[in-house]
């Protein structure tokens, strides 16, 4: 079984940090060799080894040759990123305190401050500089900082287009909303067989790691990366063909195959199915009647009345059973889709299992009314969304205008 440090480690790790940052050390072992240079920043062979390291057991893909090579272009990518943080937020003065990384750290891997020795040796048993990590903590809070000194006074309310979205959102209340995440590759200057090389790179990770979130936010090369490519709740109507069509075909947690978009090429997972404005309370009690395909076609028009005493009713081979409040978030897709548009008292269609059949009959609905949008809700979510946009931008600029001198690729 793996333990919190662990489970926090593959989960949070990449969601809350993008790279490691590295600290010079004195001991020959931990320096290896110079690489190159990032303007005046070093950037050494254990910079790059430490990074494989984490990025691997962050997306708890086997640290073997193969998937090495799938992900090392991209973790130089994301190292010359954390440099120019790093030396960005020197320019600026910004400092940070050894509490407030050791606090950020306790936070992220959900273990108390007076434990903070166990942690150093969980790290060191999974090869893993604690200073290494320390420095990357401090370099991502000194980098937020950053940006809120830069941007933050750069963004003013927009009532008009606060009030512009709940506008909208009373119009589409009701309808269907799907929640996904999206890796994107996209074409720009590159051509469309390297474009697919890269994208079936990131399948295969996929495939081993199944970390969808880790993978988005250190791959995807669309803005939703910034979130682990995580879209939030978007209306049917505003989704694109190819996506709709693909994310149609899966169940809640699966990813699709890779499919081509006008721009590029994108693979998506679907997070779950719902309805505009609905709260998130919804619970059915139903009766659930299951056994051979002949009884079930019978009484799936026979049974109308939850509260018969389904204990007298003689079905060779026929199980009733009552299940009480179940959330519709927990049922699965297929029955999801057919309980959404059902009233209490009327009953699913049959819904064939292999050597059974089985159909529903809803006795209550509680929950799920429609809310309404809270304006301050819609202003914070504009703020981030701006924000988020002016520091990847920013970072592009930086990334444009540093001096990078590598002798690897």
């Amino acid at each position: 079984m793996k333990t919190i440090f662990e489970i926090r480690l593959v989960i949070t790790f990449l969601i809350l940090i993008s790279t490691l940052d590295y600290k010079a050390v004195s001991s020959q072992e931990n320096f290896e060799s110079i690489l190159g240079t990032i303007d005046i920043e070093p950037i050494t062979s254990y910079d790059l080894s430490q990074r494989i390291k984490i990025l691997l057991k962050s997306l708890d893909l086997e640290d073997n040759v193969q998937n090495r090579d799938n992900i090392r272009k991209r973790t130089i990518d994301l190292l010359i990123e954390e440099k120019i943080k790093m030396l960005e937020s020197k320019k600026e003065e910004i400092t940070v305190t050894k509490p407030e990384v050791e606090d950020l750290l306790s936070k992220i891997f959900n273990f108390p401050l007076t434990e903070i020795e166990s942690f150093k040796k969980f790290l060191k048993n999974d090869g893993i500089d604690y200073d290494i990590l320390f420095e990357q903590i401090k370099t991502e809070i000194k980098w937020k900082k950053t940006i809120n000194k830069k941007f933050s006074g750069l963004i003013f309310p927009n009532p008009e287009k606060v009030q512009e979205i709940i506008e909208e959102y009373k119009k589409k209340r009701g309808s269907k909303q799907y929640n996904f995440s999206e890796i994107v590759i996209q074409k720009k200057d590159k051509s469309w067989a390297d474009i697919e090389k890269i994208i079936k790179k990131v399948y295969q990770i996929l495939e081993q790691s199944s970390n969808f979130q880790n993978v988005a936010l250190k791959f995807s090369e669309s803005s939703s990366s910034l979130n682990g490519g995580n879209l939030g709740w978007v209306s049917e109507k505003q989704i694109d063909n190819e996506t709709k069509v693909e994310l149609a075909k899966l169940d809640k947690g699966a990813f699709s195959n890779i499919f081509k978009i006008k721009n590029g090429y994108k693979i998506v997972k679907l997070n779950n199915i719902g309805i505009i404005g609905e709260r998130n309370d919804k619970t059915f009690s139903l009766v659930k009647v299951s056994g051979n395909n002949n009884v079930i076609n019978k009484l799936n028009k026979a049974i109308v009345n939850c509260d018969s005493n389904y204990n007298e009713i003689e079905r060779e081979g026929v199980e009733f059973d009552l299940i009480d409040n179940v959330k519709f978030n927990d049922l699965s897709k297929e029955i999801t889709d057919e309980l959404k548009n059902k009233k209490v008292g009327e009953t699913t269609k049959i819904i064939d299992q292999g050597s059974k059949s089985i159909f529903l009959l809803i006795c209550e609905i509680k929950g799920g009314e429609l809310a309404e949008l809270d304006p301050d809700v819609v202003e914070e979510k504009l703020y981030k969304e701006k924000l988020n946009l002016m520091a990847r931008t920013f970072l592009i600029k930086l990334k444009k205008k540093a001096n990078i001198n590598l002798s690897i690729n």
